[in-house]
């Protein structure tokens, strides 16, 4: 029975995990700037887009650069996130020979990390999922690698892991697994 309470109380305490969040921007409104839309995160050069129904898409709308359907390093959207996150994934509708890039930057603006696809062509049709997994993402830059003229994108399906924090009843879990803990090796040492 002790054995099967200190198992419990062991897994209790280490099951706790983020859940995904996903946002597919249909909410916002045409032209309008992303900015502070959604709660927790902050985009710079980033407005709702039509996505004209393309492949993959999952509504009507989806978001592109200030500047339109192509832009660069020169000219990234930005997203700064309040609390940090873990992992971050979004949507690239119509990707071609230009590419698109994330970039994945600590507290400090230090590059953790980044992913780059290509598609063909101008991108017709072409859909791929950009990511990066690290843990403490404070902010994400994204951008156009190329300059081909015509290779536009739109950006849809944003899926971001917030970092965990905890709750009082997750503390309450921990401090029973570790009274548990300690009445095992107690007991164990009475042996």
């Amino acid at each position: 029975m002790r054995q099967y309470f200190f198992a419990t109380a062991l897994s209790l305490t280490l099951s706790f995990g983020a859940q995904a969040n996903t946002i597919d921007f249909d909410t916002g409104s045409l032209d309008e700037l992303v900015g502070s839309f959604y709660s927790g995160l902050k985009f710079s050069e980033a407005r709702f887009a039509e996505n004209y129904g393309l492949p993959n898409s999952s509504g009507a709308m989806g978001i592109i650069s200030s500047n339109g359907y192509q832009w660069d390093a020169n000219n990234p959207i930005t997203i700064q996130f309040k609390n940090g996150i873990s992992d971050f994934s979004i949507g690239v509708l119509d990707l071609g020979v230009n590419g698109f890039t994330i970039n994945a930057y600590d507290e400090n603006k230090y590059l953790l990390g980044s992913d780059t696809k290509y598609g063909t062509g101008i991108g017709t049709g072409f859909y791929d999922i950009v990511s990066v997994a690290y843990s403490d993402i404070a902010s994400i830059e994204m951008f156009q690698v190329g300059n081909e003229f015509g290779d536009g994108i739109i950006l849809d399906n944003m899926s971001y892991i917030p970092e965990p924090i905890p709750e009082p009843e997750t503390y309450a879990l921990m401090g029973l697994g570790l009274v548990a803990l300690l009445f095992h090796r107690r007991n164990i040492l009475k042996k």
